[in-house]
């Protein structure tokens, strides 16, 4: 069993060192019809945040880091499977961004995955308490 103490401890580890500030600033691309991109280019329309149930990394507008050439390669994928996107894809096209990600969980960071591993040890033994 996870003590409060452990779990204050593991909380508190995370708060101070996981979230770094990445320096410098990364492009990001994004996947979609030529239309939106037109009309987010015209500022008639902002991206809207993806809130689907099986979004991994939570909910929020999804880029692709430095890579035009994947976020084309999906928006593709939208066009085959019209079923993926709210909005139909008939025209694949990639709209991109100057990002400032901030604090982050950067995962390109080899130190900060053994934050990954320790949170799925100690949520396992959570999750096998509350069965």
């Amino acid at each position: 069993m996870i003590s409060d103490r452990e779990r204050r401890e593991f909380t508190q580890t995370i708060s101070e060192s996981m979230y770094t500030t990445r320096p410098g600033l990364i492009l990001g691309f994004h996947g979609c019809d030529e239309s939106l991109v037109s009309e987010v280019l015209m500022g008639k329309t902002i991206l809207r945040k993806s809130t689907n149930k099986y979004d991994w990394l939570g909910h929020g507008v999804y880029m692709w880091d430095n890579s035009p050439a994947r976020a084309l390669e999906f928006a593709e994928f939208l066009k085959a499977n019209p079923g993926k996107s709210i909005r139909p894809v008939k025209n694949p096209a990639v709209i991109g961004a100057i990002l400032n990600l901030g604090f982050c969980l950067d995962l390109l960071d080899y130190q900060h995955l053994s934050f990954i591993k320790d949170a799925h040890d100690m949520l396992s033994v959570l999750h096998k308490q509350l069965r």
